[in-house]
């Protein structure tokens, strides 16, 4: 009778294990940073590598031009690109929105999903490229409008979305532990359509917005909750939920980490008691490949606190790095921004003090002194 209850009891734990990983699974396919499982599309005919294609006022049409003609074609600088490194959910798209709203210039991404358009009359899918930059396909960066917006002239800087790599939410160690050079391409491609990165020479600039690593990580679950029914249904929209969900992570990956860091004792022992370590690692791992993008670029670069868009001191700030502040729309203002909740409650005091450990060990020298402020603030 005892073995038959110990069978069963073996039996229901690995039905248990096994429907906690295929539930994992199914979410690495629907979940954000998830492009490792996705094809990629081919919407854009073939065209001169010479063309470059610009917005209409109708949102339907798109306008080319052929460079060959074009005055500005001996100095190909323009448009002039200033990079937007972000990790997700750290103020994109506020940053985005405020810049279009406060200057009516329209503003970029490296991702062409973001600018596809459904066309009523023949039910097809129009996307509107930047630059070509050779005949096999069109490649990016692309223009980025909520709607039809004229394109900055040829002394400011058009600021572009990227996300760069290592930024999967749902994935083990093989999927975020990238070298620098690979980080460094993907932050100039598209990561679920393209890899091929265009060139470093468009790169004019590169603006960086930083948030209190606290708030970001719980933010990155709030976000995937969005849109994914699977997933709200498992995880409440709170503590508890948040919680479950490392919890899961931690049973899916925990074995696969410890293979992959096996020589990385010290880096372990840090994972100890951390509710979803493994992001705050990708975190830090991911400004410290963004610091020396700064530092191996030898261009400006410009570094903002998303909790400083309190005032409008930040904007203003950025607006002249793009040297956009001429066109500075003082009636509009800023969009409406909310810091968002403080989820420094989703955490016990000792989880704080050692997720800051775990951060501090893992950063540089140049981005522990930029985090170090939110410690104070824990």
């Amino acid at each position: 009778m005892k073995r038959c209850l110990c069978n069963l009891i073996k039996i229901l734990v690995l039905v248990v294990t096994l429907s906690t990983i295929y539930f994992q699974f199914n979410l690495m396919l629907n979940t954000h940073g998830s492009g490792f499982f996705h094809h990629a599309l081919n919407t854009f005919p073939s065209t001169s590598s010479q063309t470059v294609y610009f917005h209409d006022s109708d949102s339907t049409n798109v306008h080319t031009v052929d460079m060959d003609s074009h005055p500005h074609n001996g100095n190909m600088t323009w448009p002039k690109i200033c990079l937007l490194l972000t990790f997700p959910n750290s103020g994109t798209s506020y940053t985005l929105s405020s810049v279009e709203r406060r200057t009516n210039y329209a503003v970029g991404t490296n991702y062409k999903k973001e600018t596809l358009r459904r066309q009523p009359h023949d039910n097809t899918t129009l996307a509107f490229p930047w630059i070509l930059k050779d005949t096999s396909s069109a490649r990016g960066p692309y223009w980025l409008p909520g709607y039809p917006l004229p394109t900055p002239d040829m002394e400011s800087y058009v600021l572009t979305k990227t996300h760069c790599a290592n930024i999967c939410l749902i994935c083990d160690p093989t999927r975020y532990m990238s070298s620098f050079r690979t980080f460094d391409k993907i932050c100039r491609s598209d990561r679920k359509y393209d890899l091929k990165p265009y060139s470093k020479k468009l790169v004019s600039r590169i603006a960086r917005v930083v948030r209190n690593p606290l708030d970001n990580i719980v933010s990155r679950f709030h976000h995937a909750r969005k849109g994914n029914i699977k997933f709200t249904k498992r995880y409440n929209d709170d503590t508890k939920g948040f919680h479950r969900f490392c919890k899961e992570q931690l049973h899916v990956y925990h074995k696969l980490e410890e293979k992959y860091f096996h020589k990385m004792t010290t880096l372990l022992s840090l994972f100890q008691g951390i509710p979803c370590y493994a992001d705050f690692y990708r975190y830090t791992m991911w400004h410290n490949y963004a610091q020396r993008m700064v530092d191996t670029y030898p261009i400006p670069s410009l570094l903002l606190y998303y909790e400083d868009y309190e005032t409008n001191h930040s904007m203003n700030t950025l607006l002249e790095f793009l040297n956009l502040s001429k066109y500075k729309n003082e009636s509009m203002g800023c969009e409406d921004f909310r810091r968002g909740t403080s989820y420094h409650n989703y955490y016990s005091k000792d989880e704080i003090e050692k997720i800051w450990l775990l951060i501090k060990n893992v950063s540089s020298v140049h981005v522990w002194s930029i985090l170090e402020r939110y410690r104070t603030f824990s």
